[in-house]
């Protein structure tokens, strides 16, 4: 066999040998589904289960779409009730200005509807960053840690990051059927029934953006709650991870396995629960994993 046979050769081997170690980390719930590599060393090391990190995930992320989904469904039927009231046809004119005087005064019952919405997100939000803290724990165990330990609140933070979602969806709904009345085929077309317009409108106006909005809030979500939790333990190693992803964006492939010298400067670049350079941005599920010096435990 001649060298360049016996070099291609060595290079398939090697690449079926890691191909099989990543299907078995997938397996044994090491690795997320999507794993495009095997583990490095310090993620064996940090004893993190990527498996149970992505579950987490979806879930989180599945139970906040739901809500979004709902919240959408219940802004589209008030949107209708307050351009038709009693009626059961209306001119685009008219339609245009009820849409006007909504964006002025939000009804009670909207309110009310952006109120438990948010609220449920931020039950989700609160659930999965217990979970992400718990998952922390369970690392810091699985190295030899003890607890119990200090506990971290998100606190106030849930809020915030639970109303852009809910913002989204109304302000959506109200631009995306301004601009339908406002297309000269339908402002020149007569005047409009409830039912048609509510097939029109659940057409074409769909809850996608309020989601990836709630998506983004989880993923920091879960963030945070792993930085924070692994403050109060005190890391000896602290490094970045891209691992939960396989559609990694080339910022994050590059920043990938880095090593920081401490939470402070590992928090330049993940201080809000994700790598900040990902073009993805909250979108990124990257996140950090902790070592830690177990003397005296």
């Amino acid at each position: 066999m001649c060298e360049k046979c016996a070099d291609l050769v060595a290079t398939l081997v090697v690449e079926q040998l890691t191909d099989e170690l990543i299907f078995a980390e997938r397996e044994a719930g090491l690795s997320p589904k999507n794993a495009v590599r095997p583990l490095h060393e310090h993620e064996h090391d940090a004893k993190v289960r990527f498996g149970d990190l992505e579950n987490d995930l979806d879930t989180a992320i599945n139970d906040v779409a739901e809500v979004v989904e709902k919240t959408h469904l219940s802004l589209l039927e008030q949107i209708l009730a307050f351009i038709f009231g009693t009626k059961t046809s209306v001119t685009p004119m008219d339609a245009m200005e009820r849409l006007t005087e909504l964006q002025d005064n939000t009804p009670a019952k909207v309110r009310k509807i952006l109120a438990d919405a948010t609220l449920a997100v931020q039950a989700v939000l609160l659930a999965q960053f217990q979970a992400a803290s718990a998952r922390v724990h369970e690392e810091y165990v699985r190295q030899g840690g003890k607890l119990p330990v200090p506990g971290v609140d998100l606190g106030s933070r849930v809020g915030g990051l639970s109303r852009p979602p809910v913002a989204r969806a109304w302000t959506w709904i109200n631009q995306k059927t301004q601009e339908h009345f406002a297309q000269p085929e339908v402002m020149l077309g007569g005047p409009v029934t409830r039912d048609a317009l509510l097939d029109e409108l659940v057409t074409k106006i769909k809850p996608d953006g309020a989601i990836d909005q709630a998506r983004q809030s989880v993923n920091a979500t879960t963030g945070l709650a792993r930085i924070e939790t692994a403050e109060d333990l005190e890391p000896s190693d602290i490094y970045a991870s891209e691992l939960l992803d396989g559609n990694t964006c080339p910022a994050c492939a590059a920043v990938d396995g880095t090593k920081y010298e401490d939470m402070e400067q590992a928090k330049i670049e993940y201080g809000f629960g994700y790598y900040g350079a990902c073009r993805g941005g909250a979108r990124c599920r990257g996140t950090l994993v902790f070592l830690y010096n177990m003397a005296g435990n």
